[in-house]
């Protein structure tokens, strides 16, 4: 167990996994939910806020500097994302109701195929980019300016994905499945 903060140390998102599992286990046994009140929502939702606006001066700052920037800007964000995720689990209220929108629904299905295939395409528009755009130009600016066009290359190649591949293997129709179902049926019975 004397091993455990070294190993913190060196692994600080293993800390964001654990965070993940003791949520589970403590939106499961529900012994806080009559507790929480609207206000703790906003409260909740102010703490990512900051925690996300000031996690990169945890980086960049002088305050922090050593062996365990990494954990301590890993331990505010997990306790940010504790915080907000069990109020959003455990208390229908606005973060709840922004967490059922369709569209955001939508886009939790295909984030596993923006994870497989974001780097290649952000690479890809940014290689075209610089081959059409003079070097000298390549600034903060040229940045800013194309992260939107990258965006959106990624974004459409991801449901490009997941409509081409990841939908028909992973998300079968129900009426697929059945005629299969039928068919195996009928082929045994011959």
């Amino acid at each position: 167990f004397a091993v455990f903060p070294h190993f913190l140390k060196t692994h600080p998102l293993l800390l964001l996994f654990i965070t993940g599992m003791i949520l589970y286990e403590v939106h499961e046994s529900a012994w806080l939910r009559g507790l929480l009140a609207g206000w703790i929502e906003i409260c909740a939702a102010g703490l990512f806020v900051v925690t996300v606006l000031l996690t990169p001066s945890i980086e960049m700052g002088d305050f922090f500097r050593g062996p365990y920037t990494s954990l301590i800007r890993c331990t505010f964000l997990s306790l940010s994302i504790f915080g907000l995720m069990f109020v959003t689990f455990s208390h229908y209220g606005f973060l709840s109701s922004i967490f059922r929108w369709r569209w955001l629904r939508g886009l939790g299905l295909v984030s596993y195929s923006f994870y497989l295939i974001h780097g290649l395409l952000i690479h890809f528009v940014h290689f075209i980019l610089l081959s059409v755009v003079a070097k000298e130009i390549h600034s903060d600016l040229f940045f800013f300016l194309a992260l939107p066009l990258a965006a959106g290359a990624a974004i459409a190649g991801a449901l490009s994905l997941f409509l081409w591949i990841e939908e028909p293997f992973s998300f079968p129709s129900p009426n697929k499945a059945k005629t299969k179902r039928v068919e195996a049926a009928a082929t045994l019975k011959t």
